[in-house]
């Protein structure tokens, strides 16, 4: 093995075998921050919730509660409509966690949680859906609205079937 040394160098030599206790890890040192006056300390957002996985089952046995559009009305427009028709099967994979707009999971006061079906739709494209797909996001009031206009209709319990058309139409606040 060759050695490059600088003139005035030597290497240092390993010790033959070092004490276990040489390996313990450094424990870190805290000191308290110092806080420019006026300013307040910065605040740490609490460690995020993993979401609740759902299926089919726990989306339909829920409690009914009203809230939340599940598509987008421009400036709460009445008489916004949406036509569109399943895309494909729905699956447990479309059944998620109700999130509130800072991600935190949405839960009853039982501590059950809330889920949401999102149902793919190909629609005709439009300014809002240039590709014309899209999602129906049903929770709450619009979950028993399917399930009434799909009795209505005919069809089979559970979610949409692929290829059932969907028409959506905002009609007013709850």
């Amino acid at each position: 093995m060759t050695q490059f040394a600088t003139p005035g160098y030597t290497f240092p030599q390993a010790p033959a075998q070092y004490p276990p206790q040489q390996f313990a890890p450094p424990q870190p040192q805290y000191a308290p921050q110092q806080f420019a006056p006026g300013y307040p300390p910065a605040q740490m957002a609490p460690p995020q919730q993993p979401l609740a996985q759902g299926s089919i089952d726990d989306f339909y046995s829920q409690p009914s509660t009203g809230g939340g559009k599940s598509l987008s009305f421009p400036n709460g427009q009445f008489g916004t409509r949406y036509i569109g028709i399943v895309t494909r099967p729905i699956t447990s994979g479309d059944i998620q966690q109700q999130t509130n707009t800072q991600g935190v999971p949405q839960t009853f006061k039982d501590g059950r949680p809330k889920f949401v079906m999102k149902v793919p739709l190909q629609m005709q494209p439009s300014q809002t859906h240039p590709d014309g797909l899209a999602q129906w996001y049903v929770k709450g009031q619009a979950r028993d609205e399917l399930v009434r206009a799909m009795t209505e209709a005919g069809a089979p319990a559970g979610p949409p079937e692929a290829g059932a058309i969907i028409d959506v139409t905002y009609v007013s606040d709850r």
